[in-house]
């Protein structure tokens, strides 16, 4: 007998919209059996990956992850296992795979903001990013279009309520 397949709930945005925060309190709120997957908690505090890259090369780098990432991700949909995710999900393509990697019902939530309030949230964060080099890679990623993303802008809401709003969405789906 097959194993059931697994929901995913794939939250992206730029550096510092707040895609941690908000995949952790998500993960907290959906309890049970869901998985976490953080994929920027792998750059070491100590020397940001980001640092010696030009945004161009960032984004080149952000393609290479995203295609490590959704196959680990999509090996435990398949298995059955329901996750909350953050991942930067940049292209129309990439989308189209997020919504095809598993079985289950899938949901991409495409966080955004304005430069100022990014720039507000990575001098607020323990973040390895430079604003300045955060707000050149957002300029890049602003007009990024995700065919089916579910669009939430967090200028001036907290946290909290991006997550209630995100669980509002994926229970009104079922």
């Amino acid at each position: 007998m097959a194993e059931p397949a697994g929901h995913l709930i794939m939250v992206t945005g730029p550096s510092g919209v707040g895609k941690s925060t908000i995949t952790e309190q998500l993960h907290q709120r959906l309890g049970g059996d869901w998985l976490l997957w953080q994929s920027d908690h792998c750059q070491p505090r100590h020397h940001p990956v980001s640092a010696n890259l030009t945004p161009d090369q960032a984004m080149g780098f952000e393609e290479r992850m995203f295609s490590a990432n959704i196959g680990a991700i999509a090996a435990y949909l398949n298995n059955g296992w329901p996750v909350v995710a953050e991942l930067a999900v940049m292209t129309a393509v990439e989308a189209a795979t997020v919504r095809t990697a598993g079985q289950g019902r899938t949901m991409l939530v495409q966080l955004g903001c304005s430069p100022e309030t990014l720039a507000a949230h990575v001098q607020e964060r323990d973040t390895p990013v430079p604003v300045d080099w955060a707000v050149s890679f957002y300029e890049q990623w602003r007009n990024v279009d995700l065919p089916g993303a579910v669009r939430i802008d967090v200028n001036d809401i907290t946290s909290s309520q991006v997550v209630d709003e995100i669980l509002h969405r994926w229970s009104s789906q079922s």
